[in-house]
């Protein structure tokens, strides 16, 4: 699922999404911060799971 949807974006894109969850994931943000940041992405599912969503943001990181 991540794969699919960042081989759609441009390499610039990828760039931005990269820089923002390096500094989103930072550790100078808290669980709430990150979850909203989540939350304002439009997804069609929700993760509330603290650990869970730095998990998966994590891959969507490391994808990019």
């Amino acid at each position: 699922m991540i794969a699919s949807a960042v081989s759609r974006m441009s390499d610039s894109k990828r760039v931005v999404v990269r820089d923002f969850l390096g500094d989103l994931l930072s550790g100078n943000y808290d669980s709430g911060t990150i979850q909203a940041a989540w939350n304002g992405t439009g997804s069609d599912f929700f993760i509330e799971d603290h650990e869970q969503l730095v998990s998966f943001l994590r891959l969507i990181q490391k994808q990019t």
